[in-house]
């Protein structure tokens, strides 16, 4: 029982650090993501947004329900989004 309560211990404390790791790894994807759309202009940004729609819509790899695709499908997603969400904030050049 005490060799059980052990493992588990050691389990929520590696899943503790992955789920910290992540987090990070996620701040520094959001920050990646607003340097690079605050490098572009609004058409530019609209493109890249309509671009990235179109292949994730169109290409049925991104059905896939395998985790892996999900999480790329996903963060290609969210880039979209924010390339959106930034145009329309954007004035026009």
């Amino acid at each position: 029982m005490e060799n059980q309560l052990a493992e588990l211990k050691n389990e929520i404390e590696a899943l503790r650090t992955a789920q910290e790791e992540l987090q990070l790894l996620l701040g520094a994807q959001k920050l990646l993501f607003n340097a690079v759309a605050a490098t572009l202009d609004k058409e530019k940004k609209q493109a890249i947004s309509q671009a990235i729609y179109e292949m994730l819509n169109s290409h049925a790899v991104f059905s896939d329900p395998e985790p892996v695709v999900l999480a790329a499908r996903n963060h290609l997603l969210t880039f979209a989004n924010l390339m959106a969400q930034q145009a329309d904030e954007q004035s026009p050049e």
